[in-house]
């Protein structure tokens, strides 16, 4: 399988998606409904991490970010993306943050979509909202 889903934490309030190798867009909608039926069998709020290390197919990943944000469980808090880490990766992150807000203005009532470069970043994320 190209991709793994798995909990990050004993409490199971952190899942991640895996992608440990090239997936089609198919692939990946499969991999977004898996998550989102766990998410949606747990009876408290989930923040999702899709890491992604081999790299999304090509095409217009806006629209299928938003055909994936547009079926989400009410329960799914956060959503954190760590893209694969490339050449220019500064230049490519700016690019995906403005994406991010992109989508929130157009799906204002889904989960926030958080891009950041690694694991330790979204536990910096996920513990820093718990301090407030």
């Amino acid at each position: 399988m190209a991709f793994e889903v798995e909990w990050l934490d004993k409490e199971q309030l952190i899942l991640r998606i895996r992608f440990i190798d090239h997936v089609s867009w198919s692939e990946f909608y499969d991999s977004i409904h898996y998550a989102h039926n766990v998410v949606l069998h747990a009876h408290h709020r989930v923040n999702l991490v899709i890491e992604d290390q081999a790299g999304l197919p090509d095409g217009n990943s806006l629209m299928h970010f938003r055909t994936a944000m547009a079926n989400q469980p009410t329960n799914l808090k956060q959503v954190f993306i760590i893209p694969k880490t490339e050449p220019n990766q500064t230049i490519k992150l700016a690019l995906m943050k403005r994406f991010s807000s992109i989508l929130q203005n157009i799906m204002p009532s889904k989960s926030s979509i958080i891009f950041v470069t690694s694991l330790a970043e979204v536990y910096r994320y996920i513990d820093k909202a718990h301090a407030t």
